[in-house]
């Protein structure tokens, strides 16, 4: 074996297990639907205990339900953000606790075109739920973190794609 392959297989391995390694991002590719009007996912980790320094993670449910914007779509997803604030009625900037948002993404970006409370979420171990939903067919999940760019609140890392 060359140097370049030997050194090619271990960068390989490194990268394999950090990801493997990263309690909040590695995800099992399980989805399961609990119910009409509710999803699940499992993480390999616990679901909100980081954020990686991004202005939001997010657990997000993408289903083929179409926005209020002409290119966009719904989703639901569960939020973490310590340092961002959705809500500007709030005086605490931040939500440092897990909760549920029903979105409007863009479907070319993916970032948010509208954001409204509804759906709530529970944390059981690794398992995040949303419940609260109107029933709709999930197309996508995604673990991704989310950041305020110019073009709004975008995702700017995919940890997660199924």
């Amino acid at each position: 074996m060359t140097k370049r392959v030997v050194l090619s297989v271990t960068l390989a391995a490194v990268f394999a297990f950090a990801m493997m390694t990263n309690p909040v991002f590695a995800v099992s590719k399980s989805l399961t639907i609990t119910s009409v009007g509710g999803f699940s996912m499992t993480a390999g980790g616990k679901p909100g205990t980081a954020t990686e320094g991004h202005d939001v993670i997010v657990y997000a449910f993408f289903t083929s339900t179409a926005g209020g914007a002409p290119t966009s779509f719904v989703a639901y997803v569960a939020a973490v953000h310590p340092s961002f604030n959705d809500d500007p009625s709030e005086q605490t900037p931040g939500n440092k606790k897990i909760h549920a948002h029903y979105l409007e993404l863009d479907t070319t970006s993916l970032c948010v075109e509208g954001i409204a409370n509804g759906p709530t979420v529970t944390i059981s171990g690794n398992t995040v739920t949303i419940s609260g939903t109107a029933g709709e067919a999930v197309t996508n999940w995604v673990i991704a973190g989310y950041d305020v760019t110019a073009d709004g609140l975008c995702p700017t890392e995919v940890y997660a794609f199924i």
